[in-house]
């Protein structure tokens, strides 16, 4: 009878209150700010915005076209994995999260020699990552 609109909304109503709870948490925990948090998420959502901008524009195309969801669901899951790489590669230094990338330098020792230059071009590490 009433659908499932009402039980959707009320749920992504709670996961929102919960997300904002728990960073109110945090925040009080760590001593930052909400200004500090909400520029700590500026490229995750830049990023984001670039993953779902590939993503869809890929889904309405193979839609139109007539391709049905198992072509399509693995066309845009490469096509996601596509995307990320770039979009985290086009960051815009104000926002990337520099600190982080650099940290990553010893994890990207463990990877295969072929993807440890890509990672770190896409990162923009400097060249100084350790190579066995």
């Amino acid at each position: 009878p009433g659908g499932g609109g009402g039980v959707a909304l009320g749920i992504t109503a709670a996961i929102v209150y919960m997300y904002i709870a728990m960073a109110a948490l945090a925040l009080r925990i760590v001593g930052r700010t909400w200004r500090e948090f909400l520029a700590a998420q500026v490229a995750g959502v830049a990023v984001g915005v670039v993953v779902a901008i590939a993503a869809l524009s890929v889904r309405m195309s193979m839609e139109s076209l007539g391709y049905g969801s198992g072509w399509i669901f693995p066309v845009v899951l490469a096509t996601c994995a596509a995307a990320l790489p770039v979009g985290i590669f086009l960051l815009p230094d104000r926002v990337r999260p520099v600190d982080l990338f650099s940290r990553l330098g010893g994890t990207l020792a463990r990877l295969p020699r072929p993807l440890q230059g890509a990672a770190s071009r896409i990162l923009r590490l400097a060249p100084t990552v350790a190579v066995p």
